[in-house]
C-alpha cells in the first residue's frame, strides 16, 4: 500500500481538477447512470484528495471520516458520507448523491446535510453529486446557501468553479477563508452551535426537574435532589444516544403520547429504565437495588417537556442527533453544567452558576486539539512498541478527570493501537476475548481494554458519573442494532466502571482533613501502586482551587513543594504515582516555566521534561496563560521540544538545550532554536541595563492626590513616547515623604506595566519617555531609570523603544507572558545593552530627538487626516532607520535581523 500523500499547490490542484472534470465530461452518460457509491469513489474522493485532504487515511486516519451512521425521524439509518476534520475539529460535512433524478435543492437532502453539521458543531455543510455542488453555512437560520455550482461541466465557467472548490481545500479551511469571505461580503449569520443550545437545554431540564422534585418531596435535601435529577438526566441522555445510534427504537417520545396520567407516564418510564438496566447494566440504570429516582412520581407535563426537548431544541426545526454529538462536545457541555450549583431556596431549588464555582473548584474544560496532542504524545508513545498483552497491562490515569475528556480520548487511542496490531496479525496470549479478531474490535473486546487500562479520580461525584457515562458512550461508538443482537442473551452488555473511575480528593488521604472524600491511593488502587504505579498520567489539573486553612496546613506538610497551588500539588502527586521511564502530560499555568513559587516543582521535573508547548490563553475566563508540558520520568534529557499554538494547531519550533534555558533562568517557551542562538549572542556581547543605571519605582502617593495642590503628579498613563502627556492629579508638598517622588537628572521614565499587544501581531511595547519637565511628581506606576555617566538618555530611550529589545524582553525575560509584566529590577537586570562608546552613541542622538518630535506632532494631529498619514509614514521610516542602527550596535547579520523583523509581521 502506498502511504505517500500527494500534496498539490493551488496551481497544480487547478490542473488536476480540470483533468477530473474532463474525465467526467468524457464519460457523462456513464456517470449519470452510476450509483451514489460509484460517484463517490470515482469522482468525489478524487476531488477532495486533490484539494489536499487525506481521504484515504494515509497519514491521519481521522482527518476524513466516511459514512458516519446517523438516524432520521423514522429511525432508519442514514450515512453522512464525509466529515473533514483539522486537528480533530469538524470543518466540513459532505453529503453525496447520485446524479440521475436528483435535485440538490430537495428539502430532505438539505435537512440531512445541515442537521448532521449542526449536531457535529460543524459550520459548513456541502451537498454534491459532483455535477452540482451547494455550500451551506450552518447557523440559526438552519440553511444558508453560501455558494453554488450548478453545472461543473460548464467549461466557460471553470475559473469561477475552481475558485469555489478551492474554498473547500484543506489549506483554505485551515486559514478560515470561507469565514473571511463571509465577513468580506458583510454576511454575519447568527451562529448557534449545538453545544451552546444543548447546554442551555440541559440547565432548563435540570431546573424544571429540580423544582418538581422539591415541590412534591419537600423532605429531600439539596443533595438528594441533585442525585435524583442527575440520574434521571443521565439515563434519558443514554437512551437518546442509543436510539440515535440505531441500536434501540425511539421509545421515549412514545411515553408522553400514549399515557395521560402522571403515574402511568413515570411508571412506564421506570419500566423502560428497568429494561435498560437488564440489558446494559453499567450502573447508569442502577444495580440490584433501586435508585431514589425509581421511587418517585414526576408530573407528566414535566417529563414531556424534558423528553421532547431531548429530541428537538427549543425554537429549532433540526433535531438533536446524539449519535454524532461526540464526546468532546458532550464533555464541554457537562463541564459547564457542573459549574452550576444546586441551592435550596424556600420555595424551589435554584440553579446558580458561573465563574465563582469554577474558580472554587479550578474546573476548566480542555479543548479537543490539546487533549489529542497530550494523549498522542503520552499514551501513543508509551504503547507504540508494546505487544498486545503489554498494552493490556498499561495503566492510564487522569487524577482530576472531570467529565472524562482525557480518558475517553485515551481509551479511543488505546483501541486504535490494539486494532492496528490485531489487524497486522498480533494476538494476545493472555486475553481470551482478544484472541479472535475480525476486522473491528467487538464490544466485549473494547470492554476488556477499558477495564484493563483506563482509570480516573475526581472530587466531584457528579463529574465521576458523567465521566463514566461518556466512557460508556465511547464504548458504544460504531455499534449497531445488528452488532448488539449478535451478543445474544448476554445481560451485562456494558461494564460497571466504579472500580476504574472513582470519587475522592486525589491530594488528601486523611479523613480528618477531607472527611469522606479522603482518597488513599494504596487502598483504592492497591495492585497498581504495588506494581510501581501508573504507566501514563494525563490531564488538566485544577488551578488555584480554594482551600481551607486546615487543608493548606496538611498539604504544606505532606508535599513540601513550596506552594499549595493545586496545579503544583497535582504535578507532585502525579510524579510520585508515575512509574520510572514513563510519561506524564498536563496542561498547567505558564507560571510553571518561570514563577518563583513554582521553582521547587520545576527543579523536581527539570531533567525529565521533554516538551513544552506555549498555549497562550486557552480560556477567556482565565486570566493566566497555559502551557502543555510532557515529561518522561527519570530520563535525564538534555534538550526539550519547544512549541506553540497557531490557529488551533500545535507546532514544534525546535529543540532547546536545558543548559541554555538555565542560562536565561527559566523554561524558555514558544521560541525556536534560531531565536535562542540569537538571544545568546545578544546577551553574551552585552552589559545589562542595571550595570549602567538605577531602576526605582515612583512614590506611593495615590491616596493623597486631588484636583488641588502645589505640585503636579503623573502616573504610568501619562508616559508617552514623546514625553509627558497630561496629569494624574495634584498633591501638597507636605504629603511627600520619599525622594522616589522626584525626577532625577539624566533619567527616563517607563510605564511600570508593560503593554501587551495582540493585533495585528503578538508583541510587547515598552513605553518610556525622556522627561521634558523635572518638576513633576511621579507615583509608583512609573519606573525611573537613572542613567550613569557615559550613557545618554537618548541612547537608552532608543534601545527601549527598539524592536530588538522588545523582541528580546518578551521572549527571554517575560517568557512570552501576557499579564503583569513589570519593569522592575528583575527585568532591567537582564536587559542587554551594547557596551559602546559615547561617541558611537551619538549615531542615534539626533535621530532619537527627531523621532520624539514626530511623536509629538502625531499626537497633536487629527487621526485619519492626510497630515497624520504623512507624519506617520515619515515616523515609520525614521524608526526603521533607528532599528537598523541598533541592530549594528549588537553586530547582527541579515539573517538574524530577519528573525526579529519577521516576528513583527
Amino acid at each position: 500500500m502506498n502511504l505517500k500523500l500527494k500534496q498539490y499547490s493551488k496551481e497544480d490542484a487547478k490542473k488536476e481538477i480540470k483533468k477530473l472534470i474532463d474525465n467526467y465530461n468524457s464519460n457523462k452518460i456513464h456517470y449519470k447512470e452510476s450509483s451514489e457509491m460509484d460517484i463517490r469513489m470515482k469522482l468525489i474522493d478524487n476531488l477532495f484528495e486533490i484539494l489536499g485532504w487525506d481521504v484515504w487515511g494515509k497519514k491521519d486516519i481521522n482527518e476524513v471520516k466516511r459514512e458516519e451512521t446517523i438516524a432520521d425521524k423514522e429511525s432508519k439509518k442514514k450515512k453522512a458520507d464525509y466529515t473533514f476534520r483539522i486537528n480533530g475539529i469538524p470543518k466540513l460535512v459532505v453529503e453525496a448523491k447520485k446524479i440521475k433524478g436528483i435535485d440538490l435543492k430537495n428539502d430532505d437532502f438539505i435537512d440531512q446535510a445541515v442537521g448532521y453539521s449542526y449536531n457535529l458543531a460543524c459550520p459548513w455543510a456541502i451537498l454534491t453529486n459532483f455535477h452540482g455542488l451547494v455550500i451551506y453555512y450552518v447557523d440559526k437560520s438552519d440553511r444558508y446557501s453560501f455558494y453554488e455550482i450548478r453545472d461543473i461541466s460548464d467549461e466557460s465557467k471553470f475559473e469561477d468553479i475552481f475558485d469555489i472548490l478551492w474554498y473547500l481545500s484543506k489549506e483554505s479551511m485551515k486559514n478560515g477563508l470561507l469565514e473571511k469571505e463571509a465577513e468580506r461580503r458583510g454576511i454575519r449569520p447568527q451562529k448557534e452551535k449545538v453545544g451552546k443550545q444543548l447546554y442551555e437545554d440541559l440547565k432548563e431540564w435540570r431546573r424544571i426537574l429540580s423544582n418538581e422534585v422539591k415541590k412534591k418531596y419537600p423532605d429531600y435535601t439539596r443533595y438528594d435532589i441533585e442525585e435524583i435529577v442527575q440520574k434521571i438526566i443521565d439515563r434519558l441522555i443514554f437512551i437518546r444516544k442509543v436510539e440515535d445510534m440505531g441500536i434501540e427504537e425511539r421509545h421515549l417520545e412514545q411515553l408522553t403520547r400514549r399515557f395521560d396520567s402522571d403515574e402511568k407516564v413515570y411508571e412506564n418510564l421506570r419500566i423502560l429504565f428497568r429494561t435498560y438496566r437488564t440489558k446494559y447494566n453499567s450502573g447508569v440504570f442502577g444495580d440490584k437495588t433501586e435508585h431514589e429516582c425509581d421511587r418517585i412520581i414526576i408530573d407528566r407535563n414535566v417529563i414531556k417537556k424534558v423528553v421532547e426537548g431531548m429530541y428537538k431544541p427549543k425554537g429549532r426545526e433540526i433535531e438533536y442527533n446524539f449519535s454524532v454529538i461526540d464526546s468532546d462536545i458532550l464533555g464541554n457541555i457537562y463541564e459547564q453544567y457542573l459549574a452550576f450549583i444546586l441551592k435550596d431556596t424556600p420555595k424551589k431549588a435554584k440553579l446558580e452558576g458561573g465563574r465563582s464555582h469554577r474558580k472554587e473548584q479550578g474546573i476548566y474544560y480542555t479543548p479537543s486539539y490539546i487533549v489529542d496532542y497530550i494523549v498522542k504524545n503520552t499514551v501513543r508513545e508509551s504503547l507504540k512498541d508494546k505487544n498486545i498483552d503489554q498494552i493490556l497491562s498499561t495503566k492510564i490515569l487522569d487524577p482530576a478527570c472531570g467529565s472524562g475528556s482525557f480518558l475517553t480520548k485515551a481509551f479511543s487511542e488505546v483501541c486504535d493501537i490494539v486494532e492496528d496490531k490485531l489487524a497486522s496479525g498480533f494476538r494476545s496470549e493472555k486475553s481470551l476475548v482478544l484472541k479472535d479478531y475480525n476486522n473491528r474490535l467487538t464490544l466485549q473486546q473494547k470492554v476488556t481494554i477499558l477495564l484493563s487500562c483506563i482509570y480516573g479520580v475526581d472530587l466531584d461525584r457528579k463529574a465521576v458519573e458523567i465521566a463514566q457515562l461518556n466512557l460508556l458512550f465511547k464504548l458504544l461508538e460504531g455499534e449497531t442494532a445488528e452488532s448488539m443482537s449478535k451478543l445474544g442473551e448476554v445481560k451485562k452488555l456494558l461494564p460497571t466502571l466504579s472500580s476504574n473511575i472513582k470519587s475522592g480528593n486525589s491530594l488528601i488521604d486523611n479523613p480528618e482533613v477531607a472527611g469522606d472524600d479522603a482518597f488513599v491511593w494504596e487502598e483504592e488502587f492497591e495492585d497498581i501502586i504495588k506494581g510501581g504505579g501508573f504507566d501514563v498520567i494525563i490531564g488538566n489539573p485544577p488551578y488555584g482551587a480554594e482551600l481551607s486553612i486546615k487543608e493548606k496546613e496538611f498539604l504544606t506538610k505532606k508535599y513540601d513543594i513550596g506552594s499549595t497551588d493545586t496545579a503544583i500539588l497535582f504535578i507532585k502527586k502525579s510524579f510520585d504515582l508515575l512509574k520510572y521511564k514513563e510519561k506524564l502530560g498536563f496542561i498547567v499555568p505558564k507560571a510553571f516555566c518561570f514563577v518563583s513559587t513554582w521553582k521547587k516543582i520545576r527543579d523536581l521535573v527539570w531533567n525529565d521534561v521533554e516538551t513544552i508547548i506555549d498555549c497562550g490563553k486557552v480560556w477567556k475566563e482565565v486570566k493566566l496563560e497555559q502551557i502543555i508540558f510532557i515529561l518522561n520520568k527519570n530520563n535525564k534529557l538534555n534538550k526539550y521540544n519547544s512549541g506553540n499554538i497557531e490557529n488551533n494547531e500545535i507546532r514544534i519550533l525546535g529543540k532547546i538545550s536545558k543548559e541554555d534555558a538555565k542560562d536565561f533562568g527559566f523554561f524558555l517557551n514558544g521560541v525556536s532554536e534560531e531565536e535562542v542562538k540569537l538571544a545568546e549572542k545578544i546577551k553574551n556581547n552585552s552589559i545589562m541595563l542595571n550595570d549602567i543605571s538605577i531602576n526605582q519605582r515612583g512614590a506611593i502617593l495615590q491616596r493623597f492626590l486631588s484636583e488641588e495642590g502645589e505640585l503636579e503628579v503623573i502616573g504610568g498613563a501619562q508616559i508617552k513616547k514623546f514625553g509627558i502627556g497630561g496629569l494624574k492629579g495634584k498633591i501638597n508638598k507636605i504629603k511627600i515623604d520619599s525622594d522616589q517622588a522626584y525626577i532625577r537628572d539624566n533619567s527616563i521614565l517607563v510605564q511600570r506595566i508593560v503593554a501587551h499587544i495582540t493585533k495585528p501581531i503578538d508583541h510587547i511595547q515598552i513605553i518610556c519617555a525622556i522627561p521634558d519637565k523635572s518638576n513633576n511628581i511621579i507615583v509608583d506606576t512609573i519606573n525611573q531609570i537613572t542613567i550613569k555617566e557615559g550613557f545618554s538618555q537618548e541612547f537608552v530611550w532608543a534601545l527601549l523603544n527598539s524592536k530588538l529589545i522588545n523582541w528580546y524582553v518578551y521572549r527571554f525575560i517575560f517568557g512570552r507572558a501576557i499579564r503583569t509584566m513589570q519593569f522592575d529590577n528583575p527585568t532591567t537586570s537582564r536587559i542587554p545593552i551594547p557596551n559602546i562608546s559615547e561617541n558611537k552613541q551619538k549615531d542615534i542622538f539626533d535621530l532619537s530627538r527627531d523621532i520624539i518630535e514626530l511623536y509629538k506632532k502625531l499626537d497633536s494631529t487629527l487621526k485619519n487626516s492626510d497630515k497624520y498619514e504623512k507624519v506617520n509614514i515619515k515616523l515609520e521610516r525614521l524608526n526603521n532607520q533607528m532599528n537598523h542602527i541598533i541592530y549594528d550596535f549588537y553586530g547582527l547579520t541579515k539573517d538574524e535581523i530577519k528573525i526579529i523583523e519577521d516576528s513583527f509581521k
